[in-house]
């Protein structure tokens, strides 16, 4: 039995780190999909969750996660006053 002390990572806790570690690249790929991930491998991926899960031979012990389309990230700079329009 595992006490609260115990620090064993499961592997499912372990394939959530691997998608966080990559998720750069795994935007680039499987953008707006859902991923399925055993084993540090995406095993399928799908637009669709219900398909996904139906192609998933055991979704109960598989992470899975929408992966999000990653906006670049620019260095925001406020327009000078000059550019807004008069007339408020």
């Amino acid at each position: 039995m595992k006490s609260s002390g115990d620090t064993n990572i499961s592997a499912f806790d372990l394939d959530q780190q691997w998608i966080a570690e990559h998720y750069e690249e795994l935007a680039g790929e499987y953008a707006e999909e859902w991923i399925a991930v055993k084993g540090g491998q995406v095993i399928a991926h799908n637009s669709d969750l219900n398909r996904l899960l139906s192609q998933v031979p055991d979704p109960d012990h598989t992470c899975i996660e929408f992966i999000e389309q990653q906006t670049p990230h620019f260095e925001k700079t406020p327009k000078p006053a000059a550019d807004i329009p008069d007339g408020r």
